[in-house]
């Protein structure tokens, strides 16, 4: 198991640090939690009225704090995949 880390960029440039890290078999095990996530994020957003933000990515890093992925929202909004 690897532990990935899922900062969170916004349309602004700014970013969230996600300081605990989440550990999955793979870096395809994590863009799969990236895809839920963020269609889960989107789905809460347009629930409470908010405008679509697929401006926002989740920027991955693994354990040695190297970029390995970066999940922009917009691909979760444009594909299909397990419900959130």
């Amino acid at each position: 198991m690897s532990r990935y880390f899922f900062n969170l960029r916004d349309e602004s440039g700014s970013l969230q640090e996600d300081p605990e890290g989440q550990e999955f078999s793979d870096l395809a095990s994590a863009e799969e939690n990236a895809m839920a996530s963020a269609k889960e994020i989107l789905a809460e957003e347009l629930l409470h009225g908010k405008p679509l933000r697929t401006g926002l990515a989740f920027e991955i890093f693994d354990e040695n704090r190297n970029l390995v992925l970066r999940f922009p929202f917009a691909l979760a909004a444009e594909r299909a995949g397990p419900s959130p």
